[in-house]
């Protein structure tokens, strides 16, 4: 070694235990296992809180207090109006659901009425008219009478089947829409 060659800049007189000019630490497990010449494994742990409503977590609530004191009652008192605006809201839809059922049974019900008078009529029109001696007018009214009642009862089952087919559509918008929702909140 020559002499003005300091020890550290010599590769023969490197030592695993030192870095340049302080000595390597071998007072963590990967500093040691490094220097042994031992893979190292390193993890990452991730650990996740999700709270799902308006009301958020109690260290969220303690340092919107510790913001702006009384914030977490502010907060509190806003949920609690919410979800009673959204009871009251419900039980509403609830109510117009009702009537409607209600108004649509009444009308089922006074359509059937009519629609048995009518089917009538046309039975006795035709009955007179084939004992009076007028049976191709009879025949006539007959057909047209019971192909009426027929084609309505038909027509306004396909009419029913249509409407309660829209209903079933917007609800499963209004579901899909509440799902996107709450994927959004979260």
């Amino acid at each position: 070694m020559e002499k003005n060659e300091s020890p550290d800049k010599n590769p023969r007189n490197k030592n695993p235990m030192t870095s340049g000019s302080s000595p390597a630490k071998a007072d963590t497990p990967e500093s040691f296992a490094s220097m042994q010449g031992i893979p190292v494994i390193y993890g990452t742990f991730i650990a996740q809180q999700q709270i799902s409503g308006p009301i958020p977590s109690p260290d969220v609530l303690r340092q919107y207090e510790a913001m702006s004191p009384g914030a977490a009652d502010r907060l509190l008192r806003l949920a609690e109006q919410e979800a009673e605006h959204r009871r009251k809201m419900e039980m509403e839809i609830i109510l117009l659901q009702g009537r409607d059922q209600s108004s649509y049974r009444r009308s089922e019900f006074w359509g059937q009425i009519f629609g048995f008078a009518i089917g009538a009529i046309t039975v006795i029109g035709a009955v007179f008219s084939a004992v009076h001696g007028a049976q191709i007018a009879a025949s006539f009214i007959g057909t047209s009478g019971v192909v009426g009642l027929v084609s309505t009862f038909i027509w306004g089952r396909n009419h029913f089947l249509r409407q309660k087919k829209q209903e079933f559509d917007q609800e499963m918008q209004v579901m899909a829409q509440r799902t996107d929702q709450s994927k959004a909140e979260r």
